[in-house]
C-alpha cells in the first residue's frame, strides 16, 4: 500500500521543468522522500525517483520500483494526487 505524506509544488514559472517534491510511505514501514515530478515535452508530467552521483559522476537511483507495472502504479497515484492538490489551490 502506498500513501503520499508530503507534496511541496514547484512555482511552474520557475523556468525549470520541476513541479514538486514528493515524500511516499510504502505499507506504513518505508519512507521514500525526494522523490521528483517533472514536467517533459508537451505539458507531460513523470516521476524521478532520489538519485546520487557515483564516484564517475553518473546519477544512479537510491530507490526504485522493479518492475513496470509497479511503476506506472506508483507514477500515476503521485502524478494524481499532485494534480489533485495543486488544482485545489
Amino acid at each position: 500500500m502506498l500513501k503520499i505524506t508530503y507534496i511541496r509544488p514547484i512555482n511552474p514559472h520557475s523556468g525549470s521543468s520541476l513541479r514538486a517534491i514528493v515524500s511516499i510511505l510504502i505499507h506504513d514501514k518505508w519512507a521514500v522522500h525526494d522523490i521528483k515530478i517533472l514536467e517533459k515535452e508537451k505539458g507531460k508530467l513523470t516521476i524521478c525517483m532520489p538519485s546520487q552521483k557515483d564516484n564517475k559522476g553518473v546519477y544512479r537511483n537510491v530507490v526504485h520500483p522493479i518492475d513496470s507495472t509497479t511503476r506506472e502504479e506508483m507514477e500515476t497515484l503521485i502524478i494524481r494526487t499532485y494534480q489533485e492538490r495543486t488544482y485545489q489551490e
